[in-house]
């Protein structure tokens, strides 16, 4: 990864850390506020991670074309 993606991956996780803090802050500990927050969490997160984590291709990627939906199906 990038260091620059690092950085910007630490900034939006601090931006979400302070966000849940100030949740939690005005609000008690509730099992909805968690699932808000875990909720939250997942679709922030978790795509990013899949883009840009340890296995993702978005640096290593040299042809710029993934195989996806539209590549040819072998027989």
């Amino acid at each position: 990864m990038k260091p620059i993606r690092i950085i910007g991956f630490a900034v939006l996780a601090l931006i979400w850390i302070w966000l849940v803090w100030a949740i939690l802050a005005g609000n008690k500990l509730t099992l909805i506020n968690l699932f808000w927050i875990a909720a939250s969490a997942i679709i922030i997160f978790v795509p990013l991670w899949r883009k840009y984590g340890p296995s993702g291709t978005a640096d290593n990627e040299s042809s710029g074309k993934k195989a996806g939906k539209n590549a040819p199906r072998r027989k």
